[in-house]
Order: structure tokens, then sequence, then C-alpha cells
């Protein structure tokens, strides 16, 4: 890649976004946001807890998904390990997981045995990207949906730059979760004016990705580069 070329990539503001369906039963939501995904022309990483939820991601086109595996909701660890089983017994896509902070040691152990690369660790107090491990990038929400408090600037008029302000080392992940959409009474507005301003913001140069483009991108940036040797060949 030449010196121009990186600096632009490395300058290049991303977004992921990630679709938490939890124990959500309601198919149809997930039918519906996938949609309007699609006529905006926007990806996403779809966590997933078993494999019927699978079955319903994966009727979304393939250059529109990302399959990660949801084990935030799973205590223990004999489980995590027979529900990663049971779904990579009907699937080898996934490359991502979502979990709390307590498993993350855990996801270091299934990065190395697996292509996971990237962790998105919900309950976690650290803001911005860090390198959890090898091969393992860990990301915390910079906006969880439905938001409980006031909405956030993001949603004000005139505030599509505001993306801007959820990112730490130019990136920021974005979380919808589907389960909280069905008690809320503003979700669906919240997340209607979300993927508006997202698309709005991917077609004035921010890219919108998945959480294993993401954890791609911050590698390629902290890749040590081998220097040319200033000796001459003998």
């Amino acid at each position: 890649m030449s010196k121009s070329l990186q600096k632009s990539a490395d300058s290049q503001s991303t977004i992921a976004l990630v679709v938490k369906l939890g124990r959500t039963s309601d198919n149809s939501a997930v039918t519906r946001l996938a949609k309007r995904m699609a006529s905006d022309r926007l990806c996403a990483t779809w966590g997933i807890t078993g494999v019927g939820q699978l079955r319903l991601v994966e009727q979304i086109r393939p250059e529109q998904r990302e399959i990660a595996i949801d084990i935030a909701t799973v205590g223990d660890v004999e489980q995590v390990s027979k529900r990663l089983e049971l779904i990579k017994t009907n699937t080898t896509e996934f490359s991502s997981v979502l979990a709390n902070e307590s498993q993350l040691r855990r996801c270091v152990s299934l990065s190395n045995q697996t292509d996971i690369s990237a962790a998105l660790v919900e309950d976690s107090a650290a803001n911005g990207p860090r390198q959890a491990g090898p091969g393992l990038w860990k990301f915390s929400p910079g906006l969880e949906l439905p938001a409980t408090a006031k909405w956030p600037r993001l949603f004000k008029p005139n505030s599509a730059r505001k993306l801007k302000d959820l990112q730490s080392e130019g990136s920021a992940v974005v979380k919808i979760d589907l389960e909280k959409m069905a008690a809320s009474s503003q979700g669906g507005r919240q997340v209607d004016r979300l993927l508006t301003k997202l698309a709005w913001a991917q077609q004035n140069g921010v890219r919108v990705a998945t959480l294993s483009e993401l954890a791609a991108i911050h590698a390629e940036r902290t890749a040590v580069r081998p220097q040319k040797s200033i000796l001459r060949a003998a």
C-alpha cells in the first residue's frame, strides 16, 4: 500500500454497526431492520444466541451481514462451549463475539482456536479499542439503542456530523438491542434516525463496517512494518 493510500485509510472514520438479537422472538422486527439497512446499503454484525436465530440471519444478504455469537448472557464456561460448538456445526462464518468483561479471557482462548478477531465487551468501562490478545481486538459500545435516558445529541436537528462525537481513535461501535427495543416506546424512532444518519455519513466519507472489519483496520494501523535497510548489499 502506498503512503498516500495508507494515510487515507488511517484518516477515514469508521463506525461498526452491531445488532444484538438477545432473546427477541419477533422475527418480523429482524426482517424489517434488515430490509431498511439493505435500502441504505448498510452492513452490520448480527449477534445471535442460537441456531434458530442463525437461520433467520442467514437470509440476509452475505455482503450486508457478519455473524457474531452472543455469549454475554451465558455465565457458565461449559455452556458457552456447548453453544459455540452447536453453532459451529451449522456455520463457519462467525468471526466476532458479544461478551462480558469477565468472559474476555475465554474470548482470547477462542480466538486462538477459531477465526474470531473481534469482541464487543458490552459492560466494558474502558473507552476506545484495544488489543485483548494475539489476533483479538476488544471494543466497547459508543452508543447503545434504545437509549433509556434523554436522546443523545446525535438525534438533535442538524447533528449528522455528531457521529464523530462517538469516536475514539477514529472509530466507534454502535449497538442496536432488538430485545430492549421491543419494550421501548422510542426505540423504533431512534433506530430510524440512526440509520438515516449512518446512510448520510457513508455517502460523505465515513465507512460503516462490521466488527471484524473494524478489528482488521486497527490491526493494520498498529502493524509493525519492516523498515528498508540503509545498508547496501554486499
